[in-house]
């Protein structure tokens, strides 16, 4: 960045101001009240603007801050500008691709273009996970494939031609400037992009790579590298700093986390591991396609061999264990230990090959990685960490052994809080007006007399008039959840909000049993369209379901956070329950008991928290814009019932609060 000059008109047309005289927050608020302005239907928001001097002085001052920002206080710009004008280069992480796609494609486009008025430039960049970026090197490595089928074809006295879709795909990669997936023209068939694309556990770098050179990933990171503001998502940071941090993406001097209320999930998985029976297929076809092109065949089978009879002998006890917590590896560590040392034989043949082109030479490089980093992963299975939980999870056709550590905060306070300043909001961070639990769980140090806090907590409220616009009603004549009466009357209580809200609704359950009693009872009981998740794609359910404004949407966990609906379409919110976590999660389990170890509530601590961030998600989903209005209805009597009930509601936007069903549904009909 260079010099930052801020122009001030007058009636003399305009000329520069020097916002290097200015505070930091004053710069930020500067730059941010004359976009905003040129913004079309822009407005001065309170918040926002408190919001932006917040995040300039934390970064001036290397200090750490906890922002919650209410719905429509625009918090994207109220972190990027002050982000650009401070001179720092920036990492923002978000939790989803949607924000990211935003920040990238359409807020930060604007601002370069606002702010160059001011005298503000600044450059940008989005770093993916690798399986996002077409692979050249296994894109040379398909084409020298198909040049054998060629030649052995023409010998044959035939004509060949290349397929049509992976002559199309490396034509495009030829010209297209990112490799990104996301650029694509058309679909793809099934399998094509997987067979010239890889993931991180297989990608040899930049050292290794034959096509390094000319490779869509290392050229991105390249880009970061350069760039004032890079932008990635949660997982691909958590992933950099298992590696130890600056290996995946450049150094930087800010973090800002963006939907931070799910950062901690998100971190318990980047620093854990999973292992299934297809990551041992995917080397052991990775390692046999490879040496089977380098030596005879039943050389190459006999080195193999041991590692297919392995990775039997992990899935039959994968399956022979039971789903949940896993204390001591028994079995189970044993056939992980088996699978080492044949992992280890593979890798030994692999490195004592000599390539004979640079697709076979990529090729070599990639299943090296590959069984390293599963090789690694296996011995930490085979020895978990202190402080790390182990358990196995099944569906209908996977059984997966994985490994996380029960706390992330106190590796984020040796990995992270130490090293950047750290900035994280979200609309969603409080446990009854307070961020101390979140900010415990990530690391932070709460203070007490005998130092002061390690970060600022600052809570800015949403520019809606929640008090006009909107009503939380709390069934409390409904029967507890457990009680065998409750499912009967909780669908009768539905049916009542749906008729007078004339549909328009979003019923949010915490299961998949309710989701589908409530869809095949609705469908029969109210003349709306009843849309239940699943029946289509996400985003073709969502469009339904804004086309048709008296439709109802059914759906679980995934659509509780992240779903932005203003207008007629959705005017009733409806949740089944109270969303505290399963008792049996293993991870979640192995959170209560370090929480009861160190002397405190495990109710209080972990599963109380977790509830209210989410409860709070789910109601958010109500008032998207100032013209909103509806109702939040919880078919949940504890949360009227129970002590703890009081802390839920006071995490809920202050929208006046009922248990009179008549009042609501009169509220609804007008």
């Amino acid at each position: 960045m260079g010099r930052i000059i801020l122009l001030e008109r007058h009636k003399n047309g305009q000329v520069p101001y020097d916002a290097l005289m200015l505070a930091p927050a004053d710069r930020a608020q500067a730059a941010l009240e004359r976009v905003v302005a040129e913004k079309p239907g822009g407005h001065r928001r309170v918040g926002q603007v408190e919001m932006a001097r917040a995040v300039a002085e934390a970064i001036e001052q290397g200090s750490h801050l906890i922002c919650e920002a209410g719905p429509g206080t625009g918090k994207s710009f109220g972190y990027v500008i002050p982000a650009i004008v401070s001179g720092q280069k920036v990492i923002v992480a978000t939790a989803t691709k949607g924000l990211q796609d935003q920040l990238a494609k359409k807020d930060l486009p604007f601002l370069a273009e606002a702010m160059a008025g001011l005298g503000i430039t600044f450059s940008w960049a989005v770093v993916k996970g690798r399986q996002n970026y077409l692979c050249k090197s296994r894109l040379v490595e398909r084409l020298e494939k198909e040049g054998l089928v060629a030649q052995q074809i023409a010998l044959e006295g035939l004509d060949y031609e290349l397929p049509e879709d992976l002559r199309l795909l490396a034509e495009w990669a030829d010209v297209h400037p990112t490799g990104d997936r996301d650029d694509l023209p058309a679909e793809l068939p099934e399998g094509l992009w997987e067979s010239v694309s890889v993931t991180g556990m297989e990608c040899p770098g930049r050292d290794e790579c034959p096509q390094a050179g000319d490779c869509f990933a290392m050229a991105a990171l390249d880009a970061a590298a350069d760039a004032d503001i890079v932008i990635v998502n949660h997982h691909l940071y958590g992933s950099d700093l298992a590696l130890g941090g600056g290996v995946v993406l450049p150094d930087h001097d800010v973090l800002i986390v963006d939907e931070a209320h799910r950062l901690e999930d998100t971190m318990a998985s980047a620093l854990g591991i999973e292992l299934a029976q297809g990551r041992f297929w995917q080397v052991q076809r990775s390692a046999g396609s490879y040496l089977r092109g380098q030596s005879p065949r039943s050389k190459a089978d006999k080195i193999l061999r041991p590692l297919a009879d392995q990775t039997k002998r992990v899935q039959q006890s994968l399956d022979r264990t039971d789903v949940g917590r896993v204390d001591g590896a028994g079995a189970l560590g044993a056939a992980f230990s088996a699978a080492a040392s044949s992992l280890a034989a593979v890798t030994k043949a692999i490195r004592a090959s000599e390539p004979t082109s640079p697709g076979v030479l990529g090729a070599r490089a990639r299943v090296l990685r590959l069984a390293v980093h599963l090789a690694g992963d296996v011995g930490m299975a085979v020895e978990p960490p202190d402080g790390y939980v182990s358990w196995i999870e099944r569906d209908s056709d996977r059984t997966a052994y994985r490994i996380a550590p029960i706390e992330v905060g106190p590796l984020l306070a040796e990995q992270l809080l130490g090293r950047v300043p750290v900035i994280l909001t979200s609309a969603t961070l409080s446990v009854a007006g307070s961020v101390a639990p979140f900010a415990e769980r990530l690391g932070f140090e709460t203070g007490d007399e005998s130092g002061p806090l390690r970060y600022r907590a600052l809570q800015v409220e949403s520019p809606f008039d929640y008090r006009a616009q909107g009503r939380v009603y709390v069934a409390a004549r409904l029967p507890e959840p457990r009680s065998p009466d409750y499912q009967a009357r909780a669908l009768v209580e539905l049916e009542a909000l749906l008729l007078a809200s004339g549909g328009r609704a979003l019923v949010l359950t915490t299961s998949y049993r309710m989701l589908t009693i409530i869809s095949d009872h609705l469908h029969d009981a109210v003349p709306f369209e009843i849309l239940t998740q699943g029946d289509l794609p996400k985003l073709r359910l969502i469009e339904r379901f804004e086309e048709d404004e008296t439709s109802v949407l059914v759906a679980t966990m995934g659509f509780w956070e992240g779903l932005d609906v203003p207008g007629r379409a959705l005017e009733l919110v409806v949740l089944d329950k109270l969303p505290f976590p399963r008792p049996d999660e293993p991870l979640w389990q192995a959170r209560r008991e370090a929480a009861e170890a160190a002397g405190r509530s495990a109710f209080m601590t972990v599963d109380l928290p977790r509830a209210a961030m989410l409860l709070a998600q789910g109601a958010g989903r109500l008032i998207r814009t100032t013209n909103d209005r509806g109702v939040v209805a919880i078919l949940d009597s504890r949360l009227f019932k129970r002590r703890y009930g009081r802390v839920l509601l006071r995490s809920l936007p202050p929208m006046p609060q009922t248990t009179s069903l008549k009042t609501v549904e009169a509220f609804l009909r007008r």
